[in-house]
């Protein structure tokens, strides 16, 4: 497996740029150069920084001076702590994320991925000094299968925008619908530019997510633990939506939880290894309603897969959004958790 240096070990910075108020006070305030020195403390070598592009340009694509000059400070602070960083652009006019109902019309509206492909320039050109430790990643979680065609194809476009300013800088790429497993672009890849899989993890998606108030169906009084049978996950995840059985393909009727978790990790190994490029987790993590052992037991289950395959990776999140690993929660086991990350 292809390795991609100096993202190894990284924590996602969500809720800063995106997800977040958009409001000087909250850039300020949400993180601060104290949580770079705490990142660094824990041994990780970077952070990924999911961004909305409201940050950076208006409702009408006037661009947000202000807004450069933060993700500017960010950068500097990764230099100053010697972490890496992936900029990653979360939510575009057109496109707000999986859940929301204009989730296609962002890939329909030449006008929206125009003013995209225009925001990438920006950035490319305007952060290029930072290349040495620095790594873009083209969308948040583009969905529905109907639009992978088109999306893959404008994937090349973006491609090529930022390779003809900033060719060294990696590239991550993710397929459509939750940058699932074995969804990645079915592009031809350019030799010439650092090429990335990324994809996220959450399986067992009803242990990650449960009580998640934004995912359709899922009871505000389920709970399950870590590791249960598979029979367990698996008519859990069929009550609430039969899309949480697709992991279930991957691994026989008989295998274990943790049989589940390597089998759909293998899957998408193999295919970065067809495709001769490093593969990235963007995301992975427990959300604050599992309990304490349950999350510590996945995380060491994850993390050791991880480490076998040596796949670079991105826990979520640091602070808030109902995975914060700094939150009040995670106190009773954090000291476990970050040797895992």
């Amino acid at each position: 497996m292809q390795i991609l240096n100096g993202f190894q070990h990284g924590i996602n910075l969500g809720g800063w740029f995106s997800q977040g108020e958009n409001s000087e006070k909250h850039y300020r305030e949400f993180v601060r150069e104290k949580d770079f020195v705490t990142i660094k403390a824990w041994g990780l070598d970077h952070v990924r920084v999911p961004i909305d592009y409201l940050l950076l340009e208006s409702e009408g694509g006037i661009l947000i001076e202000n807004g450069f000059h933060w993700v500017e400070q960010c950068l500097q602070w990764c230099r100053k702590y010697h972490l890496h960083c992936i900029l990653e652009l979360h939510q575009v006019p057109g496109y707000t994320g999986i859940f929301q109902a204009e989730k296609s019309e962002f890939i329909q509206n030449l006008a929206f991925q125009a003013r995209y492909i225009s925001l990438w320039k920006e950035i490319a050109q305007r952060f290029s000094q930072y290349r040495d430790i620095l790594a873009f990643e083209l969308l948040d979680e583009m969905p529905e299968a109907d639009m992978e065609q088109a999306w893959d194809m404008f994937l090349l476009q973006a491609i090529h925008t930022i390779s003809d300013i900033t060719p060294e800088i990696p590239i991550l790429l993710g397929g459509i619908y939750r940058h699932g497993i074995c969804r990645t672009p079915k592009i031809s890849l350019p030799s010439s530019v650092p090429i990335v899989f990324s994809f996220r993890f959450y399986e067992p998606f009803v242990f990650t997510h449960q009580r998640a108030r934004w995912i359709h169906r899922m009871r505000s009084d389920f709970h399950i633990g870590f590791p249960e049978t598979m029979e367990q996950y698996r008519r859990s995840s069929a009550a609430f939506n039969k899309m949480f059985l697709t992991p279930f393909l991957y691994c026989k009727p008989d295998d274990t939880i943790v049989n589940l978790l390597e089998a759909n990790i293998e899957k998408i190994v193999e295919i970065a290894q067809e495709s001769q490029v490093p593969l990235y987790c963007c995301e992975y993590g427990v959300i604050n309603q599992a309990d304490c052992k349950s999350t510590l037991e996945w995380f060491t289950c994850v993390s050791a897969t991880f480490e076998k395959h040596q796949i670079g990776r991105a826990a979520w999140n640091y602070r808030e959004l109902d995975f914060g690993l700094t939150d009040f929660h995670m106190r009773p086991i954090i000291n476990q958790i970050v040797p895992l990350l």
